[in-house]
């Protein structure tokens, strides 16, 4: 029997003791943290389970519809090329990055921060967009539909 789902005021006890307080430790990237202490490491591997738990849980209680198979694909193209996208933007923007978080900036950095992600996002849909349509024009030009159909739905039509 599920424990979380009977014992909810448990889960957001493990919440609070497992969401960092902040994110001022800015070693490594948001995905991967390189944070100081053993402790606090821990806490954040927990923290992230707890949620893939509790989202898990909570997607139980409605019907769940496939995503389109080009933000399916995508999303496996930013979880694997991220670290790269965000190092190709960072060189890209760097006058912007420096105005952002230099001495003199007010800002903390936020804006590119959000640019940058918003650029992997499209980036990954557009690579994955092109992909499928080289893959239509090569259907076109003498593959089997079926296969070309997989490739593009993620699904066989038989």
């Amino acid at each position: 029997r599920p424990l979380a789902s009977q014992m909810w005021p448990l889960v957001l006890l493990m919440v609070v003791l497992c969401c960092p307080s902040t994110n001022w430790v800015m070693a490594g990237v948001l995905p991967y943290p390189i944070l100081p202490g053993i402790l606090d490491q821990l806490l954040y591997v927990g923290g992230t389970f707890l949620v893939f738990f509790m989202v898990d849980r909570s997607s139980r209680c409605i019907e769940c519809k496939p995503m389109p198979h080009i933000l399916s694909t995508a999303s496996i193209v930013l979880y694997t090329f991220q670290v790269v996208f965000i190092t190709i933007f960072l060189q890209l923007l760097k006058s912007m990055v420096k105005h952002d978080i230099g001495s003199t900036s007010r800002d903390d950095g936020q804006r590119t921060v959000v640019l940058i992600l918003t650029l992997s996002v499209l980036t990954s849909i557009a690579a994955v967009a092109v992909h499928m349509v080289f893959w239509r024009r090569l259907g076109r030009a003498g593959g089997s539909q079926q296969q070309l159909h997989i490739h593009l739905t993620g699904r066989n039509a038989a």
